[in-house]
């Protein structure tokens, strides 16, 4: 598998598991934390690989570029990734010492995965149509993180953001 699928595919698997074992607060946090430092590791194997060997590139499924989905990381989009990786990994440690992720469903780890995910899309999209795919995986689930708590302020809020959003 090249490399520069992998932060965007690491934290989509890791929702998933993320998901199955949302009994267990610890295992769910651990899951989500080391698949966020996993996409940022490998973030960073991606921008060595990137300045040592030029621009990095896969299309996905075997089809033809502007039919397939076309992953690119060229030096740019490689810094980015790995910067935004970095804010990501501390903002979401910030939050499980908050206590941010305690109410229920557990479901704020595994959408906060889905929106690393389309962070790490958004840098790595090879065309404007998966760019825009990238912008809504990270819509919804920041439409979700923010209506999480369903306090009457956070879904006004909400609210305001989608409203905001559609125009």
């Amino acid at each position: 598998m090249n490399l520069v699928v992998l932060p965007v595919v690491v934290p989509l698997l890791a929702a998933g598991v993320a998901l199955l074992v949302m009994r267990s607060l610890v295992l769910q946090r651990l899951v989500a934390v080391g698949a966020n430092l996993v996409a940022l590791g490998t973030a960073i194997a991606l921008l060595v690989a990137v300045e040592s060997d030029g621009i990095q590139a896969q299309t996905l499924g075997g089809w033809p570029a502007g039919v397939g989905i076309t992953i690119v990381a060229d030096l740019a989009a490689a810094l980015f990734l790995v910067v935004s990786l970095v804010v990501i990994v501390v903002v979401q440690v910030f939050a499980i010492g908050q206590g941010a992720d305690r109410g229920h469903p557990r479901i704020g780890q595994p959408v906060y995965l889905v929106l690393s995910a389309g962070v790490s899309l958004s840098f790595l999209t090879g065309d404007l149509f998966n760019l825009f795919v990238a912008f809504e995986v990270m819509l919804i689930a920041s439409y979700v993180l923010l209506t999480l708590g369903a306090g009457a302020a956070q879904i006004r809020s909400g609210m305001t953001y989608v409203v905001i959003n559609v125009l």
